[in-house]
């Protein structure tokens, strides 16, 4: 998602990340993901917050300042950020200030630049068969890790109305385009 978005607005260094450091994937996604932050010259603006009033409150305090302390928004797979309402508090001031937002599948959000997520219809089939071999008692621990297809949904109309030139690279990795 951030190699995503770094390519469609390269010009944004200071990327908001809302996330519940509860919610039991954030700890590693955070590992994996500031190093490669550091890499592409990106600060990572990171909110742990509970809920949605959390990040309401912290978006009110950056808009009452002289600087919001972001250039682009970046969502991560949990339940915080896939909440409609959360989502729709950060898409608004993302609208408000003209800055790119884009990560999880927001279904019907004309803000949303891209989604870049695992199919879970994929995800499902893929554990069934794994746990079929294990009730039929293949050993856990001998099977190999498989992992679904991303989806890539890259939103051109929003990314026209923000000024942003998508690649044609970008354009045919794309699973699906909005225009």
């Amino acid at each position: 998602r951030l190699e995503i978005l770094h390519e469609l607005a390269p010009q944004a260094k200071r990327i908001y990340i809302p996330y519940d450091l509860n919610f039991p994937t954030i700890p590693p996604v955070l590992k994996a993901l500031r190093p490669g932050a550091s890499l592409l010259g990106i600060k990572l603006v990171e909110v742990n917050s509970k809920n949605t009033a959390d990040i309401q409150a912290d978006l009110q305090t950056r808009n009452s300042s002289g600087d919001i302390g972001m250039d682009a928004i970046m969502t991560l797979g949990q339940p915080l950020t896939s909440n409609p309402d959360t989502f729709a508090v950060l898409s608004e001031f993302a609208t408000e200030h003209n800055i790119p937002i884009g990560g999880i599948i927001q279904n019907n959000n004309e803000n949303n630049l891209f989604v870049y997520e695992s199919k879970f219809y994929e995800i499902g089939s893929l554990a069934a068969s794994l746990a079929d071999k294990i009730f039929k008692g293949t050993p856990a621990g001998t099977i190999p890790v498989v992992t679904p297809e991303a989806y890539l949904k890259l939103n051109y109309k929003a990314a026209q109305q923000l000024g942003i030139n998508v690649s044609e690279g970008l354009l045919s990795r794309a699973d699906e385009v909005i225009r």
